[in-house]
């Protein structure tokens, strides 16, 4: 490990999720959160990565927009304790290389988490962590084996500073420790990217959602369902989904429903493309069972979209003046809310709903993320 004079303070991540050659959207908010970090602190970002054919542990660091990336490299395998094993001897071999940090940031426990109790202990720095995963809801958290309990709490009980995406997964997360202390931090938007435009006055209504369209918690059929129902009565709408995932069966169901032709799959897109869909759109709409914070929410309300939510995530206790609330997985009442805002969408006052999401333009979030980190750093 290495010490450098720096007029920066030192921060080391590890993550949970970051994009990958694979999966090039996973984490990408908290890629772009240590990019923002970046302009405050210096950033090592760590991560291990499992290569084919590779016979050795090799560490590489590139220099990415205001931080750098530190991966090690290791043989892939299929054993569970092998595979452990190379992983413990990369992350350690990528320690050797870093430079002396003043603290440990880490996001989403699960499923690195031992990692970062190995980094807490190795370096015996301050650990500030933020937590964005949805397997603290209530029927998932049940299923946890013994080995993420045990882990869980004892990270509850050695992390200085615990940070939750929005007060809906906090409430949830209380539930390991109710004594524990969490704080809240936002997620941030690119406020000027997503800038507000208002809305034109048409006759056809356009709703949208961008997603992976996940059935485990964004309930996509629940969505196409109750756009058959809303079919039934009116013909004059359009539904657009962006995802950056397969959308093949999907496209097939609605097809089925009888609905293609109010229905359009969009590719994925580029951060900078997505803001042209929201000005597009007189709705959003997320029919999640849950959420930890939701970026497409802050988005569109960045852009004076209303929204058609379930209280999910920075949705839950939202001020009405931003949308509507439908309940969890039910598609009926989703449907009556879409016709509702058929008929009341003149109603909403598009530049207060952009003023609201101000909130979470990047100079506020590392504010709030600089007041937490600077109260454990010392000069």
């Amino acid at each position: 490990m290495r010490i450098l004079s720096n007029s920066k303070k030192n921060i080391v991540c590890l993550s949970s999720w970051y994009p990958s050659e694979k999966q090039p959207f996973l984490g990408n908010f908290i890629q772009r959160q240590i990019e923002l970090l970046g302009t405050k602190y210096a950033i090592q970002f760590v991560q291990t990565l499992a290569v084919s054919n590779q016979k050795t542990i090799e560490v590489t660091h590139v220099i990415c927009n205001n931080y750098t990336e530190i991966t090690a490299t290791y043989p892939a395998v299929r054993s569970k304790l092998l595979k452990k094993y190379y992983q413990t001897k990369a992350l350690k071999k990528a320690l050797h290389t870093i430079v002396q940090p003043d603290l440990l940031l880490t996001y989403i426990f699960l499923p690195k988490i031992w990692q970062f109790l190995l980094l807490k202990k190795q370096l015996n720095i301050p650990w500030i962590h933020i937590e964005q995963g949805s397997y603290f809801r209530k029927e998932i958290q049940s299923n946890w084996n013994i080995l993420q309990r045990f882990w869980i709490k004892k990270a509850y009980q050695q992390v200085d500073t615990l940070l939750a995406a929005s007060d809906f997964l906090a409430r949830d997360m209380k539930v390991v420790d109710p004594t524990r202390t969490i704080k809240r931090v936002k997620n941030h938007i690119d406020t000027k990217l997503f800038s507000y435009k208002a809305k034109e006055i048409r006759t056809i209504t356009h709703f949208l959602h961008v997603s992976t369209l996940d059935k485990q918690t964004k309930n996509p059929k629940g969505m196409f369902d109750a756009m058959q129902l809303l079919s039934e009565t009116t013909s004059a709408f359009l539904f657009t989904i962006v995802s950056d995932e397969p959308t093949h069966e999907w496209e097939s169901y609605v097809t089925k429903l009888g609905i293609a032709k109010n229905v359009r799959f969009i590719a994925p897109q580029k951060w900078e493309q997505l803001p042209a869909f929201y000005h597009e759109a007189d709705a959003f709409i997320l029919n999640s069972i849950y959420e930890t914070f939701s970026i497409v929410l802050a988005e569109a309300w960045a852009t004076g979209t209303p929204t058609i939510s379930t209280s999910v995530g920075i949705a839950f206790n939202a001020p009405e003046f931003l949308g509507l609330h439908v309940e969890s997985n039910n598609t009926e009442s989703l449907a009556a809310a879409l016709l509702t805002f058929i008929a009341t969408k003149d109603q909403y006052d598009t530049a207060k709903i952009s003023d609201y999401a101000q909130q979470y333009n990047a100079e506020l979030v590392l504010t709030e993320l600089e007041s937490e980190i600077d109260q454990l750093i010392t000069t």
